[in-house]
């Protein structure tokens, strides 16, 4: 997972408890993606983020999504990590057993990829060529807009609200890791291209 248009992902240590991974992807997402001051903007246009703290350890409903999976998410066929070195650190090896309705796991995967979220959108403002934009429109009538970047083995999608005002209201940032994701961001990006 690198790309010679991203700087280095968040590191973490073995030698770490899982607490003190959640701590410090927390403090790097409270300074560089919660303080407005500090996030990337889209094509001039604010990125709003979700912050009810609905979860048990007191988070931002942001953070956890960009961090962690829950049980309505579908199960890997291979775990993320495997073959990289993430699988000698990650401490829940993807397991949802125990986790209460409506609550996240932790992604050692996910949450090292949090300094992305502002060199992409940073890339997409500078029309990149390894960025994908398009719309969708979801069941409920909203229209969403999708921005991928694709570069080398980095596959990373974020995911937005378009709002009235025509600003943004991020869902979700995760890598694509699983196929059936790829050929699902592929499609929509050709048919919306059509």
């Amino acid at each position: 997972m690198k790309s010679s248009k991203l700087k280095e992902i968040l590191i973490f240590s073995k030698e770490e408890k899982l607490e003190t991974h959640k701590e410090k992807a927390y403090e790097y997402f409270k300074k560089y993606i919660l303080d407005e001051n500090n996030r990337e903007k889209l094509k001039g246009k604010r990125i709003i983020l979700n912050l009810t703290r609905d979860y048990l350890d007191g988070k931002e409903h942001c953070f956890e999504h960009l961090t962690g999976f829950d049980e309505t998410e579908e199960k890997f066929e291979i775990d993320p990590c495997i073959n990289s070195e993430e699988e000698g650190i990650c401490l829940t090896k993807c397991k949802l057993d125990g986790i209460p309705n409506n609550q996240r796991v932790f992604c050692i995967y996910r949450a090292k990829c949090l300094n992305w979220f502002n060199q992409i959108l940073n890339l997409a403002n500078l029309n990149d060529e390894n960025i994908y934009i398009w719309s969708v429109i979801d069941k409920n009538n909203k229209e969403k807009l999708k921005l991928r970047f694709k570069h080398e083995t980095v596959d990373y999608i974020m995911i937005f609200y378009i709002l009235r005002d025509g600003n943004y209201k991020l869902i979700t940032a995760y890598p694509l890791i699983r196929k059936g994701d790829r050929r699902k961001a592929d499609r929509e990006y050709k048919n919306y291209k059509k």
